[in-house]
């Protein structure tokens, strides 16, 4: 039985990977949000030795890069 789509209608596949999408940003602007609030890494107990060997001296930069390209992108897409 072949199911057909109609104009507005979406498979459940579909349904499954904007949750995920939803869930992915969430937690990526979560994790940017604490780690450019706090750029020292100690809200997410993490060290700044991680990021030796790197251009960034703290966590300033790379958390906002995950809240804006890892957190707020993968959001807005979900919901259009």
């Amino acid at each position: 039985m072949e199911m057909k789509n109609t104009p507005g209608s979406r498979p459940f596949t579909s349904w499954i990977l904007i949750l995920l999408n939803f869930i992915l940003g969430i937690g990526a602007v979560i994790g940017g949000a604490m780690l450019f609030v706090a750029p020292d890494g100690r809200l997410l107990q993490m060290s700044t030795d991680a990021l030796q060997g790197t251009l960034f001296s703290d966590f300033l930069i790379p958390g906002l890069i995950l809240f804006a390209f890892m957190g707020l992108l993968p959001v807005f897409s979900a919901i259009v």
